[in-house]
Protein backbone atom coordinates (compact mmCIF):
# COMPACT_ATOMS: atom_id res chain seq x y z
CA UNK A 1 0.00 0.00 0.00
CA UNK A 2 1.15 3.51 -0.83
CA UNK A 3 -0.10 6.64 0.95
CA UNK A 4 -0.06 10.22 -0.31
CA UNK A 5 -1.31 13.32 1.50
CA UNK A 6 -2.69 16.62 0.23
CA UNK A 7 -3.59 19.66 2.36
CA UNK A 8 -7.01 21.07 1.45
CA UNK A 9 -7.27 23.62 4.27
CA UNK A 10 -5.50 24.16 7.57
CA UNK A 11 -7.79 21.58 9.17
CA UNK A 12 -8.72 19.36 6.23
CA UNK A 13 -6.58 16.83 4.40
CA UNK A 14 -7.02 14.43 1.50
CA UNK A 15 -5.24 11.09 1.91
CA UNK A 16 -5.06 8.62 -0.94
CA UNK A 17 -4.20 4.95 -0.39
CA UNK A 18 -3.18 2.88 -3.42
CA UNK A 19 -3.47 -0.90 -3.08
CA UNK A 20 -1.52 -2.98 -5.60
CA UNK A 21 -3.24 -5.61 -7.79
CA UNK A 22 -1.43 -8.35 -5.86
CA UNK A 23 -2.68 -7.01 -2.52
CA UNK A 24 -6.27 -6.78 -3.82
CA UNK A 25 -6.07 -10.34 -5.14
CA UNK A 26 -4.74 -11.59 -1.79
CA UNK A 27 -7.52 -9.82 0.10
CA UNK A 28 -10.10 -11.41 -2.20
CA UNK A 29 -8.62 -14.87 -1.62
CA UNK A 30 -8.81 -14.28 2.14
CA UNK A 31 -12.46 -13.21 1.88
CA UNK A 32 -13.37 -16.27 -0.23
CA UNK A 33 -11.59 -18.46 2.30
CA UNK A 34 -13.75 -17.07 5.11
CA UNK A 35 -16.96 -17.49 3.08
CA UNK A 36 -15.95 -21.02 2.15
CA UNK A 37 -15.98 -22.14 5.80
CA UNK A 38 -19.73 -21.54 6.09
CA UNK A 39 -20.92 -21.57 2.47
CA UNK A 40 -23.79 -23.89 1.66
CA UNK A 41 -23.11 -25.20 -1.84
CA UNK A 42 -25.21 -28.00 -3.25
CA UNK A 43 -23.22 -31.23 -3.60
CA UNK A 44 -20.42 -30.16 -1.24
CA UNK A 45 -19.91 -30.36 2.50
CA UNK A 46 -19.25 -27.02 4.32
CA UNK A 47 -15.70 -25.88 3.62
CA UNK A 48 -15.17 -28.29 0.69
CA UNK A 49 -16.71 -26.37 -2.23
CA UNK A 50 -14.19 -25.13 -4.85
CA UNK A 51 -13.24 -21.46 -4.67
CA UNK A 52 -14.63 -20.57 -8.14
CA UNK A 53 -18.05 -21.99 -7.24
CA UNK A 54 -18.12 -20.18 -3.89
CA UNK A 55 -17.05 -16.95 -5.61
CA UNK A 56 -19.78 -17.31 -8.24
CA UNK A 57 -22.57 -18.23 -5.80
CA UNK A 58 -21.71 -15.48 -3.26
CA UNK A 59 -20.40 -12.88 -5.72
CA UNK A 60 -22.39 -9.95 -4.29
CA UNK A 61 -21.61 -10.72 -0.65
CA UNK A 62 -17.92 -11.33 -1.39
CA UNK A 63 -17.65 -8.02 -3.30
CA UNK A 64 -19.26 -6.13 -0.40
CA UNK A 65 -16.95 -7.74 2.14
CA UNK A 66 -13.91 -7.06 -0.04
CA UNK A 67 -14.94 -3.39 -0.25
CA UNK A 68 -15.33 -3.21 3.52
CA UNK A 69 -11.98 -4.90 4.19
CA UNK A 70 -10.01 -2.77 1.78
CA UNK A 71 -11.51 0.45 3.11
CA UNK A 72 -10.86 -0.66 6.70
CA UNK A 73 -7.31 -1.74 5.89
CA UNK A 74 -6.64 1.52 4.02
CA UNK A 75 -7.92 3.59 6.94
CA UNK A 76 -5.70 1.67 9.34
CA UNK A 77 -2.79 2.57 7.06
CA UNK A 78 -3.85 6.25 7.24
CA UNK A 79 -4.04 6.18 11.03
CA UNK A 80 -0.73 4.38 11.49
CA UNK A 81 1.19 6.73 9.19
CA UNK A 82 -0.55 9.97 10.20
CA UNK A 83 1.48 12.63 11.98
CA UNK A 84 -1.68 14.53 12.91
CA UNK A 85 -4.74 13.95 15.10
CA UNK A 86 -7.77 12.83 13.07
CA UNK A 87 -11.05 14.40 14.16
CA UNK A 88 -13.49 12.85 11.71
CA UNK A 89 -13.90 11.29 8.26
CA UNK A 90 -15.63 13.79 6.00
CA UNK A 91 -15.80 11.69 2.82
CA UNK A 92 -14.56 8.44 1.22
CA UNK A 93 -14.09 8.01 -2.52
CA UNK A 94 -12.85 4.80 -4.16
CA UNK A 95 -12.20 3.40 -7.57
CA UNK A 96 -14.08 0.21 -8.58
CA UNK A 97 -12.60 -2.71 -6.64
CA UNK A 98 -11.82 -5.66 -8.87
CA UNK A 99 -9.62 -8.68 -8.38
CA UNK A 100 -6.12 -8.16 -9.71
CA UNK A 101 -6.67 -4.44 -10.39
CA UNK A 102 -5.00 -1.56 -8.56
CA UNK A 103 -7.42 0.16 -6.16
CA UNK A 104 -7.41 3.79 -5.06
CA UNK A 105 -9.25 4.93 -1.93
CA UNK A 106 -9.25 8.63 -0.97
CA UNK A 107 -10.20 9.79 2.52
CA UNK A 108 -11.13 13.41 3.19
CA UNK A 109 -10.38 14.03 6.85
CA UNK A 110 -10.80 16.91 9.27
CA UNK A 111 -8.02 17.08 11.83
CA UNK A 112 -7.73 18.61 15.26
CA UNK A 113 -5.88 21.91 14.93
CA UNK A 114 -2.54 22.32 16.65
CA UNK A 115 -2.35 25.16 19.18
CA UNK A 116 -0.77 26.10 22.47
CA UNK A 117 -3.10 26.09 25.45
CA UNK A 118 -3.63 29.40 27.23
CA UNK A 119 -2.67 29.57 30.91
CA UNK A 120 -5.79 27.99 32.39
CA UNK A 121 -4.73 27.93 36.05
CA UNK A 122 -5.06 31.09 38.08
CA UNK A 123 -7.32 32.86 35.57
CA UNK A 124 -8.28 36.23 37.11
CA UNK A 125 -12.05 36.56 37.67
CA UNK A 126 -14.27 39.06 39.43
CA UNK A 127 -16.87 37.96 41.96
CA UNK A 128 -19.72 39.77 43.64
CA UNK A 129 -20.15 40.17 47.38
CA UNK A 130 -21.79 36.92 48.37
CA UNK A 131 -22.91 37.59 51.93
CA UNK A 132 -26.60 37.15 52.63
CA UNK A 133 -28.47 39.92 54.40
CA UNK A 134 -31.59 39.57 56.54
CA UNK A 135 -33.33 41.68 53.93
CA UNK A 136 -32.65 39.00 51.31
CA UNK A 137 -34.50 36.47 53.45
CA UNK A 138 -37.38 38.91 53.97
CA UNK A 139 -37.64 39.45 50.22
CA UNK A 140 -37.61 35.72 49.49
CA UNK A 141 -40.29 35.09 52.13
CA UNK A 142 -42.43 37.82 50.59
CA UNK A 143 -42.06 36.20 47.16
CA UNK A 144 -43.24 32.88 48.59
CA UNK A 145 -46.31 34.59 49.99
CA UNK A 146 -46.89 36.31 46.64
CA UNK A 147 -46.78 32.94 44.89
CA UNK A 148 -49.46 31.61 47.25
CA UNK A 149 -51.65 34.67 47.13
CA UNK A 150 -55.41 34.34 46.69
CA UNK A 151 -57.32 36.67 44.37
CA UNK A 152 -60.92 37.67 45.04
CA UNK A 153 -63.24 39.50 42.66
CA UNK A 154 -64.04 43.06 43.81
CA UNK A 155 -66.26 45.84 42.45
CA UNK A 156 -64.17 48.62 43.94
CA UNK A 157 -61.83 50.81 41.81
CA UNK A 158 -58.57 49.14 40.84
CA UNK A 159 -55.55 50.05 42.94
CA UNK A 160 -51.88 49.28 42.66
CA UNK A 161 -51.25 45.59 43.34
CA UNK A 162 -54.66 44.42 42.12
CA UNK A 163 -54.92 42.20 39.06
CA UNK A 164 -57.13 43.27 36.19
CA UNK A 165 -58.48 41.39 33.20
CA UNK A 166 -58.35 43.79 30.30
CA UNK A 167 -58.86 44.04 26.57
CA UNK A 168 -57.37 46.70 24.36
CA UNK A 169 -56.68 47.69 20.79
CA UNK A 170 -54.23 50.26 19.49
CA UNK A 171 -54.06 52.49 16.44
CA UNK A 172 -51.55 54.89 14.91
CA UNK A 173 -53.05 57.68 12.80
CA UNK A 174 -56.21 55.63 12.52
CA UNK A 175 -54.43 52.48 11.30
CA UNK A 176 -54.67 49.34 13.41
CA UNK A 177 -51.34 48.36 14.99
CA UNK A 178 -52.22 44.74 14.28
CA UNK A 179 -52.00 45.64 10.58
CA UNK A 180 -48.77 47.58 11.03
CA UNK A 181 -46.98 44.84 12.99
CA UNK A 182 -48.99 41.60 12.97
CA UNK A 183 -46.10 39.59 14.48
CA UNK A 184 -46.28 41.52 17.78
CA UNK A 185 -49.85 41.05 19.09
CA UNK A 186 -49.10 42.48 22.56
CA UNK A 187 -48.60 45.87 20.92
CA UNK A 188 -51.72 45.68 18.80
CA UNK A 189 -54.69 43.92 20.32
CA UNK A 190 -55.60 41.69 23.25
CA UNK A 191 -59.08 40.32 23.90
CA UNK A 192 -58.49 38.91 27.36
CA UNK A 193 -55.25 39.35 29.31
CA UNK A 194 -54.42 39.47 33.04
CA UNK A 195 -51.92 42.01 34.37
CA UNK A 196 -50.96 43.60 37.68
CA UNK A 197 -52.18 47.16 38.12
CA UNK A 198 -49.36 49.68 38.39
CA UNK A 199 -46.69 47.25 37.26
CA UNK A 200 -43.67 49.03 35.85
CA UNK A 201 -43.58 46.95 32.68
CA UNK A 202 -45.96 44.92 30.58
CA UNK A 203 -44.00 41.73 30.04
CA UNK A 204 -42.96 41.38 26.42
CA UNK A 205 -44.08 44.92 25.51
CA UNK A 206 -42.68 47.30 28.12
CA UNK A 207 -43.44 50.40 26.03
CA UNK A 208 -47.18 50.13 26.65
CA UNK A 209 -46.95 49.90 30.44
CA UNK A 210 -49.00 53.13 30.55
CA UNK A 211 -52.04 50.92 30.04
CA UNK A 212 -51.54 49.41 33.47
CA UNK A 213 -51.03 52.80 35.11
CA UNK A 214 -54.23 54.06 33.50
CA UNK A 215 -56.19 51.21 35.08
CA UNK A 216 -55.74 52.70 38.57
CA UNK A 217 -59.09 54.08 39.77
CA UNK A 218 -61.14 52.30 37.09
CA UNK A 219 -63.90 49.78 37.80
CA UNK A 220 -64.96 46.62 36.01
CA UNK A 221 -66.86 47.63 32.87
CA UNK A 222 -65.07 50.98 32.52
CA UNK A 223 -63.33 51.97 29.30
CA UNK A 224 -60.72 54.61 28.63
CA UNK A 225 -58.44 56.02 25.96
CA UNK A 226 -54.71 55.91 26.62
CA UNK A 227 -51.98 57.67 24.62
CA UNK A 228 -48.63 55.95 24.21
CA UNK A 229 -45.53 57.49 22.66
CA UNK A 230 -43.13 54.84 21.42
CA UNK A 231 -39.45 55.77 21.85
CA UNK A 232 -37.07 55.86 18.90
CA UNK A 233 -35.24 52.86 20.37
CA UNK A 234 -38.44 50.76 20.42
CA UNK A 235 -37.61 47.10 19.79
CA UNK A 236 -40.35 46.98 17.14
CA UNK A 237 -38.94 49.13 14.30
CA UNK A 238 -42.36 49.74 12.71
CA UNK A 239 -43.48 51.55 15.91
CA UNK A 240 -40.27 53.49 16.53
CA UNK A 241 -41.00 57.13 17.39
CA UNK A 242 -44.74 56.76 16.69
CA UNK A 243 -47.66 58.09 18.77
CA UNK A 244 -50.37 55.48 19.42
CA UNK A 245 -53.86 55.56 20.90
CA UNK A 246 -55.31 52.58 22.79
CA UNK A 247 -58.92 51.87 23.69
CA UNK A 248 -58.91 49.79 26.88
CA UNK A 249 -61.72 47.97 28.65
CA UNK A 250 -61.60 46.71 32.26
CA UNK A 251 -63.32 43.31 32.28
CA UNK A 252 -62.65 42.16 35.85
CA UNK A 253 -60.72 43.24 38.95
CA UNK A 254 -59.27 40.92 41.56
CA UNK A 255 -57.75 41.93 44.87
CA UNK A 256 -54.67 40.10 46.06
CA UNK A 257 -54.62 38.58 49.56
CA UNK A 258 -51.33 37.27 50.90
CA UNK A 259 -51.45 34.20 53.17
CA UNK A 260 -50.75 34.67 56.87
CA UNK A 261 -47.60 33.02 58.21
CA UNK A 262 -49.59 30.75 60.48
CA UNK A 263 -49.28 27.12 61.55
CA UNK A 264 -50.79 25.79 58.32
CA UNK A 265 -48.42 27.91 56.22
CA UNK A 266 -45.37 26.75 58.20
CA UNK A 267 -46.52 23.13 58.12
CA UNK A 268 -46.63 23.19 54.30
CA UNK A 269 -42.85 23.75 54.43
CA UNK A 270 -42.34 21.20 57.22
CA UNK A 271 -41.15 24.02 59.46
CA UNK A 272 -41.98 24.11 63.18
CA UNK A 273 -41.76 27.87 63.42
CA UNK A 274 -40.91 31.02 61.49
CA UNK A 275 -37.24 30.83 62.43
CA UNK A 276 -36.99 27.29 60.99
CA UNK A 277 -38.59 28.50 57.76
CA UNK A 278 -36.17 31.41 57.54
CA UNK A 279 -33.29 28.95 58.02
CA UNK A 280 -34.63 26.89 55.09
CA UNK A 281 -34.88 29.98 52.95
CA UNK A 282 -31.35 31.04 53.92
CA UNK A 283 -29.94 27.65 52.90
CA UNK A 284 -31.77 27.81 49.57
CA UNK A 285 -30.51 31.34 48.89
CA UNK A 286 -26.96 30.32 49.74
CA UNK A 287 -27.16 27.50 47.19
CA UNK A 288 -28.52 29.94 44.61
CA UNK A 289 -25.73 32.43 45.30
CA UNK A 290 -23.11 29.70 45.10
CA UNK A 291 -24.47 28.59 41.73
CA UNK A 292 -24.69 32.20 40.50
CA UNK A 293 -21.09 32.74 41.56
CA UNK A 294 -19.98 29.61 39.71
CA UNK A 295 -21.88 30.59 36.57
CA UNK A 296 -20.41 34.09 36.64
CA UNK A 297 -16.88 32.70 37.00
CA UNK A 298 -17.65 30.11 34.33
CA UNK A 299 -18.58 32.77 31.78
CA UNK A 300 -15.45 34.79 32.58
CA UNK A 301 -13.30 31.67 32.24
CA UNK A 302 -14.85 30.80 28.87
CA UNK A 303 -14.28 34.32 27.55
CA UNK A 304 -10.71 34.42 28.84
CA UNK A 305 -9.77 31.11 27.24
CA UNK A 306 -11.43 31.70 23.88
CA UNK A 307 -9.98 35.22 23.67
CA UNK A 308 -6.48 34.06 24.65
CA UNK A 309 -5.84 31.68 21.77
CA UNK A 310 -6.72 31.60 18.10
CA UNK A 311 -6.62 28.69 15.67
CA UNK A 312 -8.49 27.43 12.58
CA UNK A 313 -11.65 25.45 13.29
CA UNK A 314 -12.58 22.15 11.56
CA UNK A 315 -15.45 22.83 9.17
CA UNK A 316 -17.19 19.50 9.81
CA UNK A 317 -17.32 20.20 13.55
CA UNK A 318 -18.90 23.61 12.92
CA UNK A 319 -21.46 22.11 10.52
CA UNK A 320 -22.37 19.33 12.95
CA UNK A 321 -22.72 21.73 15.88
CA UNK A 322 -24.71 24.20 13.77
CA UNK A 323 -27.15 21.44 12.84
CA UNK A 324 -27.52 20.39 16.47
CA UNK A 325 -28.15 23.97 17.68
CA UNK A 326 -30.57 24.62 14.83
CA UNK A 327 -32.60 21.50 15.64
CA UNK A 328 -32.76 22.45 19.32
CA UNK A 329 -33.90 25.95 18.40
CA UNK A 330 -36.59 24.69 16.01
CA UNK A 331 -37.93 22.17 18.54
CA UNK A 332 -38.05 24.94 21.18
CA UNK A 333 -39.95 27.23 18.80
CA UNK A 334 -42.45 24.50 17.88
CA UNK A 335 -43.07 23.67 21.55
CA UNK A 336 -43.87 27.33 22.18
CA UNK A 337 -46.43 27.69 19.43
CA UNK A 338 -44.42 28.67 16.36
CA UNK A 339 -45.55 27.27 13.00
CA UNK A 340 -43.42 25.76 10.26
CA UNK A 341 -44.09 28.88 8.18
CA UNK A 342 -42.78 31.07 11.03
CA UNK A 343 -39.62 28.97 11.23
CA UNK A 344 -39.06 28.99 7.46
CA UNK A 345 -39.38 32.77 7.40
CA UNK A 346 -36.78 33.11 10.15
CA UNK A 347 -34.50 30.29 8.98
CA UNK A 348 -31.74 32.41 7.37
CA UNK A 349 -31.44 34.51 10.51
CA UNK A 350 -31.53 31.64 13.01
CA UNK A 351 -29.13 29.59 10.86
CA UNK A 352 -26.62 32.42 10.92
CA UNK A 353 -26.99 32.77 14.68
CA UNK A 354 -26.61 29.01 15.09
CA UNK A 355 -23.41 29.01 13.03
CA UNK A 356 -21.90 31.84 15.09
CA UNK A 357 -22.76 30.03 18.32
CA UNK A 358 -21.43 26.75 16.90
CA UNK A 359 -18.07 28.32 16.01
CA UNK A 360 -17.62 29.60 19.56
CA UNK A 361 -18.69 26.26 21.03
CA UNK A 362 -16.37 24.22 18.78
CA UNK A 363 -13.42 26.42 19.71
CA UNK A 364 -14.18 26.10 23.42
CA UNK A 365 -14.67 22.34 23.17
CA UNK A 366 -11.31 21.84 21.45
CA UNK A 367 -9.61 23.85 24.20
CA UNK A 368 -11.41 21.92 26.97
CA UNK A 369 -10.63 18.59 25.30
CA UNK A 370 -6.93 19.42 25.30
CA UNK A 371 -7.00 20.57 28.94
CA UNK A 372 -8.81 17.37 29.95
CA UNK A 373 -6.05 15.33 28.31
CA UNK A 374 -3.33 17.42 29.99
CA UNK A 375 -4.93 17.02 33.43
CA UNK A 376 -6.09 13.43 33.06
CA UNK A 377 -9.74 14.38 33.55
CA UNK A 378 -12.07 11.55 32.57
CA UNK A 379 -15.74 10.63 32.76
CA UNK A 380 -16.73 7.71 34.93
CA UNK A 381 -19.63 5.31 34.63
CA UNK A 382 -21.17 6.91 37.71
CA UNK A 383 -21.05 10.33 36.00
CA UNK A 384 -22.93 8.93 33.01
CA UNK A 385 -25.54 7.17 35.16
CA UNK A 386 -26.20 10.34 37.15
CA UNK A 387 -26.55 12.37 33.96
CA UNK A 388 -28.99 9.85 32.44
CA UNK A 389 -31.12 9.73 35.60
CA UNK A 390 -31.26 13.53 35.64
CA UNK A 391 -32.36 13.57 32.00
CA UNK A 392 -35.01 10.92 32.67
CA UNK A 393 -36.47 12.93 35.56
CA UNK A 394 -36.36 16.13 33.49
CA UNK A 395 -38.41 14.43 30.76
CA UNK A 396 -40.70 12.80 33.37
CA UNK A 397 -39.59 9.30 32.34
CA UNK A 398 -38.96 6.21 34.44
CA UNK A 399 -35.12 6.19 34.78
CA UNK A 400 -34.52 2.46 34.18
CA UNK A 401 -36.57 2.32 30.98
CA UNK A 402 -35.21 5.66 29.76
CA UNK A 403 -31.59 4.57 30.24
CA UNK A 404 -32.24 1.19 28.61
CA UNK A 405 -33.71 2.87 25.53
CA UNK A 406 -31.06 5.58 25.30
CA UNK A 407 -28.17 3.14 25.72
CA UNK A 408 -28.86 1.88 22.17
CA UNK A 409 -28.13 5.33 20.74
CA UNK A 410 -24.32 5.33 20.62
CA UNK A 411 -24.08 8.80 19.12
CA UNK A 412 -26.26 10.29 21.86
CA UNK A 413 -24.31 8.49 24.60
CA UNK A 414 -21.03 9.75 23.12
CA UNK A 415 -22.40 13.30 23.14
CA UNK A 416 -23.45 12.98 26.79
CA UNK A 417 -20.00 11.62 27.67
CA UNK A 418 -18.40 14.58 25.93
CA UNK A 419 -20.64 17.12 27.68
CA UNK A 420 -19.87 15.57 31.07
CA UNK A 421 -16.14 15.71 30.34
CA UNK A 422 -16.32 19.37 29.33
CA UNK A 423 -18.36 20.32 32.41
CA UNK A 424 -15.88 18.54 34.69
CA UNK A 425 -13.03 20.32 32.95
CA UNK A 426 -14.72 23.70 33.32
CA UNK A 427 -15.31 22.93 37.00
CA UNK A 428 -11.61 22.15 37.36
CA UNK A 429 -10.62 25.46 35.75
CA UNK A 430 -13.11 27.48 37.82
CA UNK A 431 -11.82 25.81 40.99
CA UNK A 432 -8.33 27.07 40.10
CA UNK A 433 -9.26 30.70 39.33
CA UNK A 434 -7.97 33.74 41.20
CA UNK A 435 -11.09 35.61 42.30
CA UNK A 436 -11.24 39.21 43.48
CA UNK A 437 -14.27 41.28 44.54
CA UNK A 438 -15.85 43.59 42.00
CA UNK A 439 -15.27 47.29 42.60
Amino acid sequence: MKLSTKDLTETRKSLTVVTTPQEVAQQERDVIKEFKKHARVSGFRPGKAPDPIVKRQYAKEIAEELDRKLISQSYEKVKSDATFDILTIVDIQKSPIQSGVETTITFTLDIRPSFELPNYKGIPVKKSQNDLQEGDIDTALQKIREQRAQYTIVDTPAKKGDYVRISYQGTIDGQLITDITPDHPLYGKQEDIWREVGAEELEGASEISNLLKAAIGMKAGDTCTVSVDFPKECKVPALSGKAAVYEMNIIEIREKHLPDIDEAFLKSFQADNLEALRTQIKSSLEREKKNESFQAKRQQVIKYMTDSVDFPLPQSAIESETHRILQEHIHHKLRHGATQNDIEAQKPEITQQARETASKRVKLNLILEKIAQAEGIQTKEKDLQNALVSQALYHSKEPHQYIKKLSKDRERIALIHRNILFEKTLQFIVDHTEATLKD
